[in-house]
């Protein structure tokens, strides 16, 4: 409120739980569900809790726990898949094809597309991310759609298996 913006945007998972109540608080709110690979998810979660054990993130070291969280959050999220006010994005196709996936979050929105969403967004991110926030530091970098190395390398063959059989689509 104080820098006088009209679109306000939160991104913790947690939010998915809270929805019911965010939409009787704030008249017309708008969800957007940014879906990402199941695998590279837990990927993520899991390095996260290997760098970052003190900053929250110890939890997650464990594979099923990141599964769990990842599953729930995508069953939460599919309860609102017909509702008008919500709007599904893959991360892999936004990392993929940025400048088009916004424009279709801009619309739903019904805010105007700038061309600075895609040039200048890693100083935007810049003025977003807290210093004690490490866990984010890649989220000044080019958005990418997490080869799967990452899943290779942190899980061996017996986690990939576990982790295949119990995501949920």
């Amino acid at each position: 409120m104080a820098s006088r913006k009209s679109i306000w945007l939160e991104k913790s998972t947690d939010h998915l739980f809270y929805i019911p109540q965010i939409a009787r608080l704030v008249p017309h709110a708008r969800f957007i569900h940014i879906i990402r690979d199941g695998k590279d998810n837990v990927a993520s979660l899991v390095d996260a809790a290997q760098k970052y054990p003190s900053d929250g993130w110890e939890e997650y070291k464990a594979v099923e726990v990141a599964v769990r969280l990842r599953n729930i959050a995508v069953q939460e999220s599919q309860k609102y898949r017909n509702d008008i006010s919500h709007y599904f994005v893959r991360y892999e196709q936004l990392a993929l094809n940025p400048r088009e996936t916004l424009k279709g979050v801009c619309e739903f929105l019904g805010c105007h597309f700038d061309e600075r969403m895609v040039t200048n967004y890693t100083s935007a991110a810049s003025d977003l991310i807290h210093l004690w926030e490490h866990w984010k530091s890649g989220n000044r970098d080019a958005l990418s759609s997490v080869a799967p190395s990452k899943y290779l390398q942190i899980f061996d063959a017996a986690q990939r298996a576990y982790i295949e059989k119990t995501l949920v689509p």
